[in-house]
């Protein structure tokens, strides 16, 4: 790790790794990681102890981040857990226990570990560009929420701008947008022009993802008007939220799920432009407050769902009903 990493690697982390090694290895596992960062490590050692004096695994791991931190080696000693995750250790299969909470913590400091390329990231703009957060693991299932977004009336957007100048207007979008997942801590796991999924995962994922789509919703009119926009018509979004289990991939393209399949259906075929629909697992999640401003809409592929009560995108003016989406899809 570089001397810039090692100082932003404050106390509170390293309290965290001690107690992430603690719960996931015994003292003879936590000696094993030791010899793998430093090839010779004995706790006893490192505390100046006899052999025969017991040294709890709580005691090990502060022994060994301390180690690790005098030394300058917590970034090998957080590789090695990372690499050692889900593989085999001391002959069985070694699942450390909270290590997504570990490394998310890890990246709202400002460092992110990739184990896919095994390296770390300090920018801002790089973490954000991590799809899984720099904590969700291969193949692992998670609770996720997804907004499903949309452009309404890409088609007839293309005819009258050209490609050209929608493919500017994508990429201003694109931008827009994630500045404002940004601020939710959400990841943008698939854009493909005209519409893709926002993701949302960790403490609070279900609240944060509808407060995302609705701010998105919000600031939209902004955006319009904004000269970084090449278009000079007002464009028009559709949002829906659904939240659930997925089993997560670095490449979202592979993720099926029935949470992401409903959210993009719901957003296409029963959400109208300028509104924000949420799935009745969503409504069961979300916060009391937030939903004074949805309104029931009835049954939506067999299952309740609730919609804004009018359009959250015309502070300029126009139409405001968010009835049935149907008519406008």
């Amino acid at each position: 790790m570089s001397k810039r990493a090692d100082d932003q690697f404050s106390p509170a982390l390293r309290h965290e790794l001690t107690e992430l090694i603690a719960s996931s290895f015994s003292l003879d596992g936590i000696d094993e990681l030791g010899r793998l960062v430093f090839r010779q490590y004995s706790s006893h050692a490192v505390a100046g102890e006899d052999k025969h004096i017991t040294i709890s695994r709580h005691r090990g791991a502060q022994l060994l981040v301390e180690e690790a931190d005098g030394k300058g080696r917590i970034g090998d000693l957080i590789k090695l857990i990372a690499d050692l995750d889900g593989g085999q250790f001391q002959g069985r299969r070694l699942d450390v226990e909270g290590i997504e909470v570990f490394f998310n913590g890890l990246a709202r400091a400002g460092m992110a570990y990739d184990p896919i390329y095994r390296r770390f990231y300090h920018k801002r703009e790089e973490i954000m560009e991590l799809k899984n957060w720099a904590s969700l693991r291969e193949g692992r299932n998670y609770e996720v929420s997804v907004i499903s977004a949309d452009i309404v009336g890409n088609s007839q957007l293309v005819r009258a701008n050209g490609a050209r100048k929608m493919e500017q207007f994508y990429f201003e979008l694109w931008r827009f947008l994630g500045r404002k997942i940004a601020d939710y801590d959400g990841r943008m796991w698939t854009w493909a022009g005209d519409g893709g999924l926002l993701a949302f995962t960790f403490k609070d994922h279900v609240s944060r993802s509808v407060k995302c789509a609705l701010d998105i919703q919000i600031s939209l009119p902004l955006f319009n008007i904004s000269p970084e926009n090449p278009l000079s018509e007002p464009v028009e979004l559709r949002l829906a939220v659904d939240t659930g289990n997925l089993r997560f991939y670095s490449d979202t393209g592979r993720i099926v799920s029935d949470v992401i399949n409903y959210a993009t259906h719901l957003e296409k075929n029963g959400t109208q432009p300028g509104c924000v629909s949420l799935s009745e697992r969503v409504v069961q999640s979300a916060d009391a407050k937030i939903l004074t401003i949805f309104e029931d809409a009835g049954l939506f592929e067999g299952a309740p769902y609730r919609t804004t009560s009018r359009r959250l995108d015309l502070l300029f003016g126009g139409p405001d009903g968010c009835g049935d989406a149907e008519e406008s899809a």
